[in-house]
This record gives structure tokens, C-alpha cells and sequence, in this order.
């Protein structure tokens, strides 16, 4: 599944940038930031992996707190994308 979603937003997003850009619209704050930073992005997941091994006070449970913020840091960098994404399309319809 991760695969795939990472396969899908490698051609998705500058796909959808140059689209926009062809339309001649300005794009949100979070859209472009979004746009100019999205490899970036795909390091938070393992970054926060890393510091929460590192940081973890009991060794007994700290796998499965570093496993579980790398979810959920997955998880919030792929819904702030969304969100990106979804406020391009309405300010796309907007502007047409």
C-alpha cells in the first residue's frame, strides 16, 4: 500500500503542479510549499522513527512507539497533503 501511494504522489504531484501552472492560477501558501517541498516530506515518517528511539525512556516499550510515530507521522504529512492538494482543486474551480 505504501508503495503504491508513494509510486502514485512521485507522479501525481508534478503532474498536478504543472497543470496548475498551465492554467495560470495562484496557488495556496500550503499548496506551494507543498509543491517546492514534497521529497522533503517522505523524511518526516523516519526522522520521527529515529528521534522517538532515541528519546524513548523504556527500552522495553520503545519499538512499538518509534513504529507507532512513524505511522502517525505518515499519516499527518499524507493529510496535510490532501489538504494541499484539495485547496488547488478549489481554487482551480474558482478561477474557470
Amino acid at each position: 500500500g505504501g508503495l503504491a501511494l508513494l509510486i502514485l504522489s512521485y507522479f501525481a504531484v508534478p503532474r498536478f503542479k504543472r497543470s496548475a501552472a498551465n492554467l495560470g492560477i495562484e496557488l495556496p501558501t500550503l499548496t506551494r510549499l507543498l509543491f517546492d517541498y514534497y521529497p522533503a516530506t517522505w523524511l518526516i515518517p523516519p526522522l520521527l522513527v529515529l528521534i522517538t528511539w532515541h528519546c524513548w525512556p523504556s527500552a522495553k516499550r520503545r519499538g512499538l512507539a518509534a513504529c507507532l510515530s512513524g505511522i502517525c507521522g505518515a499519516v499527518l504529512v499524507h493529510l496535510v497533503a490532501l489538504a494541499a492538494v484539495q485547496m488547488a482543486v478549489y481554487q482551480a474551480a474558482a478561477a474557470i
